[in-house]
């Protein structure tokens, strides 16, 4: 009987987001054939986001004949279903980036094969795209001009460019450069030293590796990065960003993004309406501006180290009265109004 791990967003009475009909608590085991979940957590991110506050569960499949969509990531058609645990909206980052690549039964992941090729073009034109799958060459230049195409890239020092909206780009290599343009792209990067342009909005982009360039131009993208000595810069409004390694630098100059490291002497620049939190040690820099009576405009900001004493660790805040004031995480859904 094959097997596949797969995930679930609920709601709050443990009911599929999706269908609101099974509850899926932990522990729980059931038969039901018609069941469908996710297998890629990025997706789930790009549609509820990273700080929503919902409940998310890793769920084993199971069956003999299961079925699964590999450009939407759903799996359907188990014979049993079994809820292993409950996981945060930010843990589905890590499943994302450290999921086993090697997994047969996941079968756009980037492989660990060894690469034996030097260089290679490829160039994918047309509307819709069809599967790319371990593209294990050193300095390729990939180029994919097609709609919902998927790429997975091994080598290193390779550049890839995406114009297709609603693409798949999985990166393994170091030293990558990837450039994508098109609207609800999705990119996934392992390896070290990658850069990652996004000017498409409603991106999703998870890095796992370290000293990674993140540079997003547009709205409403989502950016999970693990690396340590990672940097975001963002110029599109209502980003949500997530940073867990160690001296990593976010500037977001868009309005409303919800920012969050948790990794040591991280620094934060953020503007008008934003929300951010870090960790012990960290820089905090809010700037808000506003237009005069007489049409001048001017910008106040305000810099905080948080110290534990004045600044929490952990606490979101926002720019208010010249000051910062503290946000509950769990009213930052209200107070963004994203309504997913």
């Amino acid at each position: 009987m094959e097997k596949i791990t797969a995930y679930s967003v609920l709601n709050e009475n443990y009911t599929d987001k999706l269908r609101n009909r099974l509850v899926l608590k932990p522990g729980s085991t059931m038969t039901d054939t018609d069941f469908t979940a996710i297998t890629y957590p990025i997706k789930l991110l790009s549609i509820y986001g990273l700080f929503n506050n919902n409940r998310v569960v890793t769920i084993d499949m199971m069956g003999d004949s299961l079925v699964r969509d590999v450009e939407t990531g759903e799996c359907s058609k188990s014979n049993k279903i079994s809820v292993i645990k409950e996981i945060s909206s930010l843990d589905l980052v890590f499943e994302e980036v450290w999921l086993d690549r090697a997994c047969d039964n996941i079968l756009t992941r980037i492989s660990n094969l060894n690469k034996h090729h030097h260089y290679k073009e490829v160039v994918i034109t047309g509307k819709y795209g069809d599967l790319v799958a371990n593209l294990e060459y050193d300095f390729s230049p990939i180029i994919s001009c097609k709609e919902k195409s998927i790429i997975n890239v091994t080598g290193n020092n390779c550049n890839v460019n995406s114009s297709g909206m609603k693409s798949r780009l999985f990166i393994g290599g170091s030293q990558n450069r990837v450039c994508a343009n098109g609207s609800g792209t999705c990119i996934t990067s392992i390896g070290m030293y990658n850069y990652i342009s996004a000017s498409g909005p409603e991106c999703t982009i998870c890095s796992g590796g370290d000293r990674t360039e993140i540079s997003v131009s547009n709205a409403y993208a989502k950016i999970g990065a693990l690396g340590n000595n990672t940097n975001v810069s963002i110029t599109g409004r209502c980003a949500q960003v997530y940073c867990s390694g160690d001296n990593s630098r976010v500037s977001s100059v868009g309005e409303k993004s919800i920012i969050k490291c948790t990794g040591e002497n991280c620094i934060i620049s953020a503007v008008s309406g934003s929300v951010v939190s870090a960790s012990l040690g960290s820089w905090i820099t809010l700037t808000k501006t506003k237009t005069n009576s007489d049409g001048s405009i001017t910008s106040e900001v305000i810099t905080w180290k948080v110290d534990g004493e004045c600044i929490f660790p952990d606490v979101f805040y926002k720019f208010n009265d010249l000051d910062f004031e503290p946000i509950k995480e769990a009213d930052i859904k209200k107070y963004l109004d994203y309504g997913n």
